[in-house]
C-alpha cells in the first residue's frame, strides 16, 4: 500500500504546524494532526509526525512504501540516521522523533502536483488549522531505544552542548519550582 504525507506551518509569528497522512480518498488510517505546543512548530517537525503517525496507524502485515516531499525527514532517517545515532541525537533538533521513525520512504518533488502528496499538504494544513493540539505518541519501542553516544564520536563541541542543555534544563525546572 502507498503511504503520502507531508507537513506543514502556517507562516506566522505565533506559527501552528500540522501534518498529514494519505493513504487513498476515505481510508480510515487517513490523518490531519494539529501539533501539541511542546513541539517546534514547523514544517520539518510537522513531516516527521506525519512519518511516525503514518507507521504507528498502517496495518503492520501490509506491505507499506512511505511517499514524501521532505528530504529533511528521508534523509534524517536513512543517510544520517547513522551519524545522529553516534552522537547521541545530541544536535539533531527533533530527536525523539528521529528514533521513533522506523520505515521505508521514498522522497517526491513537494507541490509538484503528485496528487496523493498534494491531498497529504491539504490534511497536514487542516492539521495547523486546528483550534486544538493533537497528542503525538514519542514513544520508542524498547528494542529500538538507543541512549547516549558513542565515546569515541564525542566531540568537544558536542559535549558542551550536553553540558548547556543541561543546565539550561535544571534553570528550568527551578525557576518552575519557585513560580508553583
Amino acid at each position: 500500500m502507498d503511504l503520502h504525507w507531508t507537513g506543514r506551518e502556517n507562516g506566522t509569528v505565533s506559527a501552528k504546524a500540522g501534518a498529514g497522512v494519505f493513504f487513498v480518498e476515505g481510508h480510515p488510517c487517513n490523518r490531519s494532526i494539529r501539533l501539541p505546543p511542546n513541539m517546534e512548530q514547523s514544517n520539518q517537525t510537522g513531516e516527521a509526525v506525519a512519518t511516525l503517525t503514518a507507521a504507528q496507524v498502517a496495518d503492520p502485515a501490509a506491505p507499506l512504501l512511505h511517499i514524501t516531499d521532505s528530504r529533511t525527514t528521508l534523509e534524517a532517517v536513512t543517510k544520517r540516521f547513522r551519524k545522529y545515532q553516534d552522537e547521541g541525537f545530541i544536535c539533531q533538533k527533533n530527536p525523539n522523533l528521529t528514533r521513533a521513525i522506523v520505515a521505508t520512504t521514498l522522497w517526491v518533488k513537494g507541490h509538484n502536483g503528485h496528487p496523493a502528496n498534494e491531498k497529504a499538504d491539504a490534511l497536514a494544513g487542516h492539521g495547523a488549522r486546528k483550534l486544538a493540539p493533537d497528542a503525538v505518541d514519542v514513544a520508542i519501542p524498547g528494542q529500538l531505544r538507543i541512549t547516549g553516544a558513542k565515546l569515541n564520536k564525542v566531540t568537544q563541541k558536542l559535549a558542551y552542548k550536553v553540558i548547556c542543555a543541561r543546565k539550561a534544563a535544571k534553570v528550568e525546572t527551578s525557576s518552575r519550582e519557585t513560580q508553583v
